[in-house]
């Protein structure tokens, strides 16, 4: 209980809010129509993947 759990708290924060931020950037450039539609990121739902313009609708929604 020494300084290995801070350091490992430490880490563990640092993870979550790189992650975080992964996600935010991801969305935005979805709803600004910089990210494609594909398989791999994004919301894929039925309904984000029906079109090109669903995909950027869906994100801009999520976005607010």
């Amino acid at each position: 209980m020494g300084p290995e759990r801070f350091y490992l708290s430490g880490v563990l924060a640092l993870t979550q809010i790189a992650l975080t931020a992964l996600v935010i950037v991801i969305n935005w450039r979805a709803a600004t129509g910089r990210l494609a539609r594909n398989q791999t990121t994004g919301i894929r739902t039925p309904s984000t993947m029906r079109s090109d313009q669903a995909w950027v609708a869906g994100h801009r929604a999520a976005l607010r």
